[in-house]
C-alpha cells in the first residue's frame, strides 16, 4: 500500500482531530532520519524541522538518529487550505 497517499490521509485526519476537537495549538513528532517517507508526510501535514538528536528505537536496540518536528494551529489552517 505504500505510495498511495494512505498515511497522508490517516495523518491529516489525526492533526485536524486533535485541532479541531481536542482544541491543540502546538504539535511536535518525529522520524527516523532513515525513514524520509515518514518526513514526506509530516511536511503534508504542515511539520517543519526543528532540530535533529539520536534516540532509542525499541525495535532495533539502539540508538537511531531522529529528526524533530513540529507545527501548529496557524500553519496547520494555511496547509489545509490547499488540499
Amino acid at each position: 500500500f505504500w505510495g498511495k497517499g494512505i498515511m497522508t490521509e490517516a495523518a491529516r485526519a489525526f492533526v485536524s482531530y486533535l485541532f479541531d476537537e481536542k482544541g491543540m495549538h502546538d504539535l511536535q513528532a518525529g522520524f527516523f532520519k532513515d525513514n524520509p517517507a515518514s518526513g514526506i508526510v509530516l511536511a503534508k501535514c504542515g511539520f517543519s524541522q526543528t532540530g535533529e538528536n539520536k534516540l532509542f528505537c525499541l525495535a532495533r536496540n539502539e540508538e537511531v538518529d531522529h529528526i524533530a518536528v513540529a507545527t501548529n494551529r496557524h500553519i496547520w489552517e494555511e496547509v489545509r487550505k490547499n488540499w
